[in-house]
């Protein structure tokens, strides 16, 4: 169980962007949904939980700036996320805000963000995603 922002609707935009990577990495296998986790909850009571009741079903808009890639993942760097309707900052519990995009067979999504956090990240021009934040039960 976790928080996120749904992206899905988003694909066909970012898989055009990633669109070379995928063709070289015939290992990765494209998510054909995707999220921006903003926290996980699990099975205790998460103290954070209550600041994401009232964002449920608002749109959000991501900033993304570049791509990590590994031979496990594809992961977008996702540089912020705010409200649609005010610009408001949207909190966050992530090591590294991320998407996954892509995992090679047997690799976990929560993994995929070590393509970022490892290195090298490639930067891209900066595309403007919009999802809605939900909670995924």
């Amino acid at each position: 169980m976790y928080w996120g922002v749904d992206l899905t609707h988003e694909l066909p935009k970012l898989h055009k962007v990633l669109e070379k990577e995928l063709k070289e990495n015939a290992d990765l296998i494209p998510l054909t949904e995707i999220h921006s986790t903003l926290l996980f909850v699990g099975k205790k009571p998460t103290p954070n939980e209550d600041k994401y009741f009232n964002l449920e079903g608002k749109m959000a808009t991501l900033e993304i700036t570049g791509f990590g890639l590994s031979k496990d993942a594809i992961a977008m760097d996702v540089k912020s996320i705010k409200l649609s309707e005010d610009d408001t900052v949207v909190p966050t519990h992530a090591e590294k805000q991320h998407i996954t995009m892509a995992l090679s067979k047997g690799t976990k999504a929560k993994d995929s963000v070590l393509t970022l956090l490892n290195g090298p990240v490639m930067t891209i021009e900066t595309l403007t995603l919009t999802g809605k934040v939900h909670r995924y039960l």
